[in-house]
C-alpha cells in the first residue's frame, strides 16, 4: 500500500505541476489549486498538503513569472491547504449515492474560502518581499484575487465532483488490497 501512496503522491504533484505550466498564460486561473484539493480528497489531508508543497517546490524554482524566495516559500506553505481541505471534504461528504446540489454549492464555497485566504496571505507576503505598502498591494493585487477566486469557485463547483468520483473508482481496488493485508 505504501507503492501506491508514494505513486499516487507522484502522480498527483506531476500533474499539479504541470497543469500550473499549462494555465501559466491565464493570470491567476490555475489548475493546480483543485488538483492538490483533489489530491487531499484520494490521500487524505497529510497526502494532499504534501502534493501542495512539492508542486510549488517545483514549480515555484522554475516559475514562468519569475522567482522571489520570499513568495515562494509563502506559496510552498499556502498551497497545502487546498489537499488539507481535500481531505476534510472527504470527511464531510457521502458522493456515493450521486453528485447533489449541496455538494457543487459546498465545494465551490471551499474552492473560494481557501482561495480568499490564500491570496490574502501571499499579497501580504509580496508587499513585504517587494516593499510594497500593504494596502497598496492588497488594491492591486484585488482584480487578480478576484479572478483566481472566481475561477477556482468554478472550477470545485464542476470540475472537482467528477474528477473526485472517478479517482474513487480508480482507487476502490487500493481500498481492498488495504483491507485483505490486516
Amino acid at each position: 500500500m505504501k507503492g501506491a501512496r508514494v505513486a499516487l503522491t507522484a502522480m498527483f504533484t506531476a500533474l499539479s505541476t504541470a497543469s500550473a505550466y499549462a494555465t501559466s498564460t491565464l493570470p491567476n486561473v490555475s489548475l493546480m489549486d483543485v488538483v492538490v484539493f483533489i489530491a487531499g480528497w484520494t490521500l487524505g489531508a497529510r497526502g494532499g498538503a504534501l502534493v501542495g508543497a512539492l508542486s510549488w517546490c517545483i514549480y515555484g524554482l522554475i516559475n514562468p513569472y519569475g522567482f522571489n524566495p520570499a513568495v515562494w516559500m509563502a506559496t510552498i506553505t499556502m498551497e497545502p491547504f487546498y489537499g488539507v481541505a481535500g481531505g476534510f471534504a472527504r470527511k464531510v461528504l457521502e458522493l456515493e449515492d450521486g453528485v447533489k446540489l449541496k455538494h457543487l454549492l459546498f465545494l465551490g464555497a471551499i474552492g473560494f474560502i481557501v482561495t480568499f485566504i490564500y491570496d490574502v496571505a501571499t499579497n501580504v507576503i509580496y508587499a513585504y518581499a517587494f516593499n510594497v505598502p500593504l494596502l497598496i498591494a492588497l488594491a492591486l493585487g484585488a482584480p487578480f484575487a478576484l479572478l483566481h477566486e472566481g475561477s477556482n469557485l468554478i472550477l470545485f463547483t464542476f470540475i472537482a465532483p467528477p474528477a473526485m468520483k472517478a479517482i474513487d473508482k480508480f482507487t476502490k481496488p487500493l481500498e481492498v488490497i488495504k483491507l485483505e493485508a490486516k
